[in-house]
Parts: structure tokens; C-alpha cells; sequence
């Protein structure tokens, strides 16, 4: 088994690949509404399916 190698690709983006497996994550926990950035405002129309404080159940498989 490799070892995993996790790569931050920018805000809430991380990529997570073990033995050939490839896991991209992009969380969202904010809520509805106008996010202005510099170049473009961002509109969000809906909230999260879970906040953040809700817990995660974490289910585990070993990779072979």
C-alpha cells in the first residue's frame, strides 16, 4: 500500500488518491446568498444538505 498524497487545490478542493484510488472533495458549508468577488458576484441559491457542526459519520474501507 501507498502512501496517501493529498493535494490543496484551492479553497475547500483537496484531492486524495491512495493505490490508484482518486477521492476529489469540494465542500460547501455557506450559506444562501450574493458573494461578491473581485471580477464576478457568485450567487448561491441554496443552503448546505449538512452544516459543518452536524457531524459526519465516517465510514472506512481498507484499500488493497
Amino acid at each position: 500500500m501507498s502512501a496517501p498524497v493529498i493535494t490543496l487545490i484551492g479553497g475547500p478542493t483537496t484531492l486524495i488518491e491512495v493505490n490508484g484510488f482518486r477521492l476529489l472533495t469540494d465542500p460547501t458549508f455557506d450559506a444562501p446568498g450574493e458573494y461578491k468577488l473581485p471580477h464576478v458576484t457568485l450567487k448561491k441559491l441554496t443552503g448546505p444538505a449538512r452544516t459543518a457542526d452536524s457531524g459526519i459519520e465516517l465510514r472506512t474501507t481498507e484499500l488493497i
